[in-house]
């Protein structure tokens, strides 16, 4: 959202991401879709329209089987749906060329709507799929926005908990979804420093959440000039403006339990010391 203020790039709206097989069909479908959202997200109070950015993968899997998230109705396939369209294992060659051309179609969609811009992508899933991503689009640059693990797991779990309450064909056990949430972001952790390699020299920046939280627009000039993006100058004025606006915006506050801490700290140990994160002692406590 911040980003998008660069009135340089595109990007999939939320309206493409739920219509994608009719989005391009006008106001109309952007005034029904606006009736139907509420004006806040349920997992964490951050506004959303029909006008806003969306993750391509949403509108993958309106239009194609090949997603992710359709483990957030099939919660009980959810691992296989992720080592199946996110890492690319036990699946056949015509399918990820399949799951390739929806993509490529989402993304056309978006740019021909956005009159032909360049496109700014928030797609968490596609960090494990660098090895692809970057055979498709050889001149994309990549934004890696960490976050200390000890913060992103009751938020990760959060997101889960809400969008499979609202989806959910299937139960599943909280132990068996907490399982779950370790596991794939290990794997994608794991994916994306294994291939993080394949990324050209200077498309890469890596950005710590809280950085991006405590300066904003000093934050995004970094981004501008380590990837050797044009145009910050003349979006800055539009961009502080926007960071402004958010400043009355109240985070989710998480407690977690010691044995949470114990198993983030055994499962995400690695992460916690490459970025050298620790847990916040407010955290500490029932949840």
């Amino acid at each position: 959202n911040l980003l998008i203020q660069d009135p340089q790039w595109g990007f999939v709206s939320t309206a493409q991401a739920v219509v994608p097989g009719a989005f391009l069909l006008g106001d109309g479908i952007k005034r029904v879709l606006g009736a139907m959202l509420s004006e806040k997200r349920p997992m964490d109070n951050v506004e959303q329209s029909p006008t806003l950015p969306e993750e391509p993968e949403h509108a993958v899997g309106n239009l194609s089987p090949y997603c992710f998230y359709h483990g957030l109705c099939f919660p009980q396939h959810m691992l296989e749906y992720f080592s199946r369209y996110v890492l690319f294992e036990n699946i056949e060659a015509a399918e990820i060329a399949a799951w390739q051309r929806c993509y490529e179609k989402v993304l056309r969609a978006a740019t021909f709507a956005c009159g032909g811009k360049a496109l700014m992508i928030k797609n968490p899933p596609d960090m494990a799929r660098l090895a692809s991503i970057v055979r498709m689009f050889p001149e994309a640059r990549f934004i890696h926005i960490y976050r200390n693990p000890f913060v992103m797991y009751p938020s990760i779990t959060n997101f889960y908990s809400a969008c499979i309450r609202d989806w959910q064909l299937q139960d599943i056990d909280e132990r068996r979804l907490r399982d779950n949430i370790f596991t794939i972001y290990s794997k994608m952790m794991a994916a994306y420093e294994r291939d993080k390699g394949l990324i050209p020299q200077g498309h890469l920046v890596e950005v710590r959440f809280e950085d991006l939280e405590r300066e904003p627009v000093s934050t995004l000039s970094r981004i501008y000039e380590k990837l050797g993006l044009d145009g910050f100058d003349n979006a800055e004025a539009e961009i502080r403006a926007y960071a402004d606006s958010q400043s009355s915006y109240k985070k989710n506050r998480y407690r977690i339990d010691p044995g949470t801490v114990a198993e983030i700290d055994s499962r995400w140990g690695e992460q916690l010391r490459r970025w050298g994160y620790k847990l916040p002692p407010e955290m500490l406590g029932s949840r």
